[in-house]
Formats: structure tokens, C-alpha cells, sequence
């Protein structure tokens, strides 16, 4: 879940229009939690997130400035993730 998160925060986070809405529905699975507060951090996004009503686990936030995104530290999560593969 760590490595899935990451994979679609790193690929689709620039494609994300300012005053777009990012949502994730898992939330409440800790590793994807990690995940999401580890690419914020990384990023320096400190837009609020929201629970999303009625939903036990799901958070979103609201994008309001464009963030580069450093892929420099997206290429160890995949060279971990192929290790594990092996």
C-alpha cells in the first residue's frame, strides 16, 4: 500500500489542476496514511485535509499551488519495490 500510494501520488499529482481535489479513499490503512503524509511533507503541501463525509476512512484537499514534484525520491521506492520482487 506504501509503494501503491506513492506510485499514483508521484505519477498523477502535477496532472492535478490548482483548485483540483486530490481524494484517497484508503486513508485509514496506516501505511497509506505514511504515504500520504510523507509525499505532503516531502513537497511542502500543507493544504487542510478533510475527512470525507459519511466515509470512515477517506480524506481529501484541495490543491492550491503548483508542486514540482522530486522524482529523485520516488526512484528508491522503486528500486526497493523491483527488489522485492525479484
Amino acid at each position: 500500500m506504501y509503494e501503491s500510494t506513492m506510485d499514483q501520488l508521484f505519477n498523477l499529482y502535477t496532472k492535478v489542476s490548482v483548485g483540483g481535489v486530490i481524494i484517497v479513499d484508503d486513508y485509514g490503512i496506516e501505511v497509506c496514511q505514511r504515504a500520504i503524509h510523507d509525499f505532503r511533507n516531502w513537497h511542502n503541501i500543507t493544504e487542510a485535509i478533510m475527512h470525507v463525509p459519511d466515509n470512515g476512512r477517506g480524506i481529501y484537499w484541495i490543491k492550491k499551488k503548483i508542486v514540482k514534484v522530486q522524482m529523485d525520491r520516488y526512484k528508491p521506492l522503486l528500486d526497493s519495490k523491483d527488489k522485492t520482487t525479484v
